[in-house]
């Protein structure tokens, strides 16, 4: 779970996402802040 944190732009919120994924999580879920 990665949770809280500031506003990031597009590319570093997908670039998390997708790093996270990579490492094995299951799914993404955001919330409006991004």
């Amino acid at each position: 779970v990665i949770a809280g944190g500031k506003k990031l732009p597009e590319r570093e919120a997908l670039e998390m996402c997708w790093q996270a994924i990579d490492q094995g999580a299951s799914g993404v879920d955001m919330g409006r802040n991004i």
